[in-house]
């Protein structure tokens, strides 16, 4: 209140993580377990299943699945962590310990370092900047120098007295278009810091576009 912004990153409070996926049965279900928790120790990774899965699935959830995926929940996704081979285990058991799933971590590092990966991005915000002048206000919003045309990098968002805000994924598309993914948890959160500048700037949330 007294500086125009807090003096560290309160995502995890930040109400627009939530949307329509939070339906009465979710919060009847979330609002149970957590009550029925409440003097249990939180752990490291921990997962609670309560509400899940939510109707945010991707098209290719029941086919991880059944390849063994182990998932997280991101803003009511349910996002591969890491995939199990036979006999290792889906859950993860809580723990102050390094994690089971160490070893299959490892194998998707080494299969995508020396070979070739594919990643399900359908849980990310996806932005489109584009207009007279959208390179100049996007260079103004980010630490970073903005890729070349047709080129991606990561930037990051500051706050006006230069916080980190956001972390963002930038492809440029042509001289003032831009194609900006960020994190699921993040998508109303991002969306809202980009949306003002006006004028001529179009600034479009097209994640809804691929369903």
């Amino acid at each position: 209140m007294m500086n125009g912004e807090p003096d560290y990153d309160l995502i995890e409070c930040d109400p627009d993580r939530y949307s329509d996926w939070t339906d009465r049965k979710f919060l009847m279900e979330k609002a149970r377990e957590s009550y029925g928790m409440n003097t249990c120790p939180a752990f490291p990774k921990e997962e609670r299943w309560a509400g899940r899965p939510t109707e945010r699935v991707s098209g290719v959830y029941e086919e991880t699945k059944e390849r063994g995926a182990a998932f997280g929940f991101h803003a009511g996704w349910e996002q591969p962590h890491f995939f199990a081979t036979k006999g290792e285990l889906t859950t993860t058991p809580v723990c102050y310990t390094r994690k089971h799933y160490h070893d299959a971590v490892g194998r998707e590092v080494d299969l995508i370092l020396n070979g070739v990966g594919v990643a399900d991005l359908t849980p990310f915000g996806k932005f489109i900047l584009e207009g007279p002048g959208a390179t100049k206000f996007l260079s103004s919003m980010v630490a970073n120098t903005l890729p070349k045309q047709q080129r991606v990098n990561i930037s990051h968002m500051l706050t006006p007295n230069g916080k980190v805000y956001s972390e963002l994924t930038i492809s440029r598309l042509g001289k003032d278009r831009y194609y900006i993914v960020t994190g699921s948890g993040s998508e109303g959160h991002d969306f809202r810091y980009l949306v003002g500048p006006g004028g001529d700037l179009v600034l479009v949330n097209i994640f809804w576009s691929y369903f």
